[in-house]
């Protein structure tokens, strides 16, 4: 080997030598993603803030200017934290925004995006406001009171789904919940409740829609259990439907009574009839609540 080629397998040798060194030195050097098992007090994270699987995060006044990533079987807590982004929750354990029966001082909780939950575990909105929406396929539960949400609010497969005084700028959606409660709540579009079950065992809460007010159609459809739309013990003023109710294919039982309907109140097929009064329809009774 010449001397020239000999120092050129030199330089390349230690050129390599010190790229795997510059590498190692970035890898062992790169930050840690943030992350959260324990309870964070004030502060901000910056980008995504992931709760570890089988972890509980509590989040107390800390701003995230991301996204938070709830992991498998885990649990998020915020006490008036300031979320940028939205939050990811697919199959945690619990995810609990506002108070969660604990607290004394109750501190609105903001989510920039959307809170996204499958198959994940109960699901407690209080007081909060989120921009976004909140979609949840087979949660063990939905209960949001107190609280604004911007998009749709979805749930399908919920055991329970309980919405109190507060308002959802979209449409609520429910599907094949045991229990259905609406009451004091502003819907800026369609309301719909479908598919309602009969558990085995106990008897589920009784559904219901009182005191709210809804900004296109209330649709009921598919519904096994009883649902009451107006008077029930539970209410104290009528609903206001802007545009139809309908009740259609029912075989639980519905009652439609004292509610302001806009356009046209129109009910088929259910099985037994539809019962009500006192209802004030804008322009047709139509089907099985003519009279009503």
């Amino acid at each position: 080997m010449s001397k020239r080629t000999l120092r050129l397998a030199v330089c390349l040798s230690l050129a390599a030598t010190l790229i795997g060194l510059s590498g190692s030195a970035m890898a062992h050097g790169k930050p840690a993603k943030p992350s959260c098992s324990t309870t964070m007090t004030g502060g901000k994270v910056n980008g995504t803030l992931t709760v570890p699987d089988s972890a509980t995060c509590t989040l107390d006044g800390t701003l995230v200017t991301g996204n938070v990533k709830v992991g498998d079987h885990s649990t998020l807590i915020t006490q008036g934290a300031h979320i940028g982004g939205g939050i990811d929750a697919d199959g945690s354990a619990a995810v609990t925004l506002g108070c969660n029966g604990a607290c004394t001082v109750l501190t609105a909780t903001t989510v920039g995006g959307n809170i996204n939950s499958d198959d994940g575990g109960a699901i407690s909105v209080t007081g909060a406001n989120i921009t976004g929406g909140l979609n949840s396929d087979h949660p063990a539960s939905v209960a949001v009171a107190s609280s604004f949400i911007g998009g749709n609010l979805h749930s399908e497969d919920a055991v329970t789904m309980s919405v109190q005084g507060s308002t959802i700028g979209g449409n609520l959606h429910s599907d094949f919940a045991d229990s259905v409660q609406v009451t004091g709540t502003n819907v800026g579009g369609n309301l719909e409740i479908e598919n309602t079950q009969v558990p085995p065992g106990p008897p589920a809460p009784a559904s219901f829609v009182c005191d709210t007010s809804v900004g296109n159609n209330l649709a009921l459809s598919g519904n096994q259990a009883l649902i009451t739309v107006g008077a029930s013990p539970a209410c104290t003023t009528a609903n206001s439907i802007s545009g139809d109710l309908r009740a259609m294919n029912n075989d639980g039982g519905v009652t439609i009574s004292n509610n302001v309907i806009t356009e046209n109140l129109n009910c088929k097929n259910n099985t037994p009839a539809p019962t009500g009064s006192g209802n004030t329809v804008g322009q047709n009774e139509i089907g099985q609540c003519t009279g009503f």
